[in-house]
């Protein structure tokens, strides 16, 4: 990291998987943050290189997830995962109301997700110039509202452009 001198160390895959569920039950999957963290506190790869938001999320997904498929033996040994910090009573009585929201609501809550236009055909990356206050409000407004804009600027400008040109029903996924 530029700036920083610190000292780097690889940690044992056990010690790094405890890492990992301590930095998910303060960050979520927020694999860009939990990156940030591992490279400041010094803590690179098994390849000694700096963590990025792919390899973090790739890591967590094969080493600290359940993986049906994969067999774990009773020599095993398993990580507790400690609760989130923020998680209190009062916290858990909001999720559960949110959760009977959520199935009473379920069947209602997945059509609009279906309803998000899906194209089909190749994608590509071009670059846009925009206003840096447009883009930052885009970004934190983009992150909440995950049924019109995919949870992703990119999707969320390719659906803009859609509707511009006509929103053309060629151009759908069946």
């Amino acid at each position: 990291m530029k700036g920083t001198n610190l000292t780097t160390k690889t940690l044992k895959k056990n010690d790094l998987i405890e890492k990992f569920h301590k930095l998910v039950a303060k960050r979520g999957w927020m694999w860009k943050e939990i990156s940030d963290d591992l490279n400041k506190a010094g803590i690179t790869t098994s390849t000694g290189h700096q963590w990025t938001r792919e390899n973090v999320e790739r890591f967590y997904k094969r080493h600290c997830t359940e993986n049906p498929q994969r067999v774990v033996t009773k020599t095993s040994p398993t990580v507790p995962q400690p609760s989130p910090t923020w998680m209190d009573a009062s916290a858990l009585a909001d999720l559960r109301i949110m959760l009977e929201e959520w199935r009473t609501r379920k069947d209602v809550y997945m059509r609009e997700i279906q309803a998000r236009p899906i194209f089909k055909g190749l994608r590509r990356n071009s670059g846009f110039h925009v206003n840096d206050a447009i883009l930052k409000r885009a970004m934190e407004k983009v992150k909440t509202d995950k049924v019109y804009s995919g949870g992703s600027l990119s999707l969320l400008v390719e659906r803009l452009l859609w509707q511009y040109i006509g929103s053309p029903e060629d151009l759908l996924e069946q």
